[in-house]
């Protein structure tokens, strides 16, 4: 192709300066390029020189102006103010050049040198603010919230809720007008000098608004920047929180409430702890009365018995001393010859008289009933001993097994006739750490109040079950009898010291007490009692095995158990249940 730029031409020397330029140059003739600065070939996607001269300056277009051909040198030139093209998508970065087409009168017809801006990143922020225009807009429309438009200061739209909120009906009263006088007064300052601040903080700011009849609300107020650093156009957003703070009144108003009732409580309760105080007092003085009237329940009889046998003695004492002195003063000789018959005979019509032979017969008896007297005068004393005392026994190793067998086998041979001592034990041995003296004793007692229960049931044969086995890290110990049995008011009452439910002479109510002193708070188990009436009484106990490490070494006991029953038939194993 020939094309007039060669030397001689008269033009080349403008050209090449143009082509120097740190801008978009292109020179085509008849519609084909023939040279690019280094721009333009940067724009075409830096193809080889020979892939860009010779074709159309219109094939590095996008699709839209294919069409117009060679034209499109024609609408540029005839474009005062340049026009705007899209290179082809797949060339380069560059998707938009603002074209002029310049000296156009200094080159031969047919030639157009075009120079160009690169206008791509002008035209996508345009369409970037253009998307946040429209975008901002349906916020602004559709936020439930409150939402103001601001330039400047100065309100430029509010959103449908905002005329609610502000209660107007056309938001436009407020065009123009500084956004602070949206607020009550003691807020307008601030908002208006840190109104542009207010975008660097993230929590809303807590306001109160001025609506338009002159009430006030609440509000939370955020604001952020539509055109960035520059703070001039503005949006705020202001959520009603006037329930939100009613309900928080409310809630502080019911806490007050509260803590007033709580305040009236605590001191209701205190005055209950003092109650508590005052009835524990009461209450181990009606024990001490309980324990009082139970012990002189006990003694009673048998002082009494005691005090008329003494005087009985005494009476008889003194009648059988007359006559000892009288027999005493014939024998000496004191007595006339003649009268010894007659004095004898007065001797001996006292001695009728006194019934001599009635002393001499229930003297010895009442012998035997003061010394039972004393004997139950000292049973009650060593229950009272037992009920007070509190030293530490020895803690020792031992298998519950064996210990349950040696004292079945040990109390068989105390136990009533007619009654059946049973003993239910596995064959592993079950380890304790305990006092093992002391829980003989709590055993001997709740077998006692067993015997006792089947002689109530006026039973000729009765049976007590003595059975222990281990289970989830505790050992389980279970004294069943089908004695009398207990209702609910005795039950209720059973674990209670000096209650109970028998004649003076027949146990002073303190085996169960004891018992329960001994496994609860000794070695730290439990003990329950259940029963029916006419059907029997269970006790269970319920003590924590022994560590494995601290049971290696013991071992369980062959003991012989006979199966029989046997016993001494008024004998009871200790009659202090």
């Amino acid at each position: 192709m020939n094309v007039p730029i060669k030397a001689g031409a008269g033009i080349l020397d403008p050209i090449e300066l143009l082509i120097t330029l740190p801008a978009f140059v292109c020179i085509c003739f008849k519609g084909d390029v023939v040279a690019v600065n280094k721009h333009a070939r940067k724009a075409f996607g830096n193809l080889p020189q020979d892939q860009i001269v010779g074709q159309p300056f219109v094939s590095f277009l996008s699709n839209d102006y294919q069409a117009f051909g060679a034209e499109i040198l024609d609408m540029v030139s005839e474009e005062t103010n340049g026009l705007q093209v899209k290179l082809a998508p797949e060339l380069s970065d560059v998707s938009d050049l603002e074209l002029f087409c310049v000296m156009a009168d200094r080159v031969p017809e047919g030639m157009y040198v075009l120079y160009g801006n690169d206008i791509t990143a002008k035209i996508r922020n345009s369409k970037d603010l253009q998307q946040g225009e429209a975008r901002y807009r349906t916020i602004l429309s559709g936020n439930t919230g409150m939402t103001c438009e601001i330039r400047d200061g100065m309100i430029v739209d509010i959103n449908p809720a905002g005329q609610a909120l502000l209660r107007v009906v056309d938001w436009q009263v407020y065009e123009g007008k500084g956004f602070s006088t949206l607020f009550h007064g003691e807020y307008q300052d601030l908002i208006a000098s840190e109104l542009e601040s207010l975008c660097d903080e993230t929590t809303p700011l807590p306001v109160r608004m001025l609506r338009s009849d002159g009430t006030v609300c609440d509000v939370e107020m955020t604001v952020a920047s539509l055109d960035g650093k520059q703070r001039k156009h503005l949006m705020a957003q202001m959520h009603d929180i006037s329930i939100q703070n009613t309900a928080l009144r409310d809630l502080r108003s019911v806490n007050d409430e509260l803590t007033q009732q709580l305040a009236r409580v605590q001191e209701q309760q205190e005055m209950l702890q003092e109650a508590n105080v005052k009835l524990a007092r009461v209450s181990k003085l009606e024990a001490v009365g309980t324990f009082a009237f139970g012990i002189a329940h006990e003694m009673n009889s048998p002082i009494q018995t005691l005090s008329s046998n003494l005087d009985f003695l005494q009476s008889c004492v003194s009648d059988m001393g007359n006559i000892v002195e009288r027999y005493g003063q014939i024998v000496q000789g004191e007595t006339d010859s003649g009268a010894v018959l007659q004095e004898l005979r007065s001797v001996q019509e006292n001695a009728k008289k006194l019934n001599i032979d009635y002393l001499l017969d229930d003297a010895p008896k009442a012998i035997e009933e003061s010394k039972q007297g004393v004997s139950h005068i000292s049973l009650v004393v060593k229950a009272m001993r037992d009920f007070t005392r509190r030293n530490e026994g020895e803690t020792t190793l031992f298998d519950l097994n064996t210990f349950i067998a040696e004292e079945v086998a040990t109390l068989r041979r105390n136990c009533a006739a007619g009654i059946e001592l049973g003993c239910q034990v596995e064959a592993a041995p079950i380890h304790l750490m305990g006092e093992k003296a002391e829980l003989g004793r709590a055993l001997r007692y709740i077998i006692d109040n067993a015997v006792w229960a089947i002689r109530d049931a006026e039973k000729e044969n009765g049976s007590i079950t003595i059975s222990a086995w281990a289970d989830s890290g505790s050992a389980k110990i279970e004294i069943s009898d089908d004695g009398v049995g207990m209702e609910q008011e005795t039950l209720n009452q059973a674990f209670d010291p000096f209650f109970t439910t028998r004649e003076v002479g027949r146990g002073i109510g303190q085996g169960l007490t004891i018992a329960h002193h001994i496994v609860k708070e000794r070695n730290g188990g439990d003990i329950e009692v259940s029963s029916s009436k006419g059907v029997g009484t269970v006790v269970s106990i319920s003590l924590p095995l022994a560590d494995t490490a601290e049971s290696d070494d013991a071992s369980v006991a062959d003991v012989d158990v006979p199966d029989d029953s046997f016993g001494v038939d008024s004998k009871t194993i200790l009659g202090l249940a």
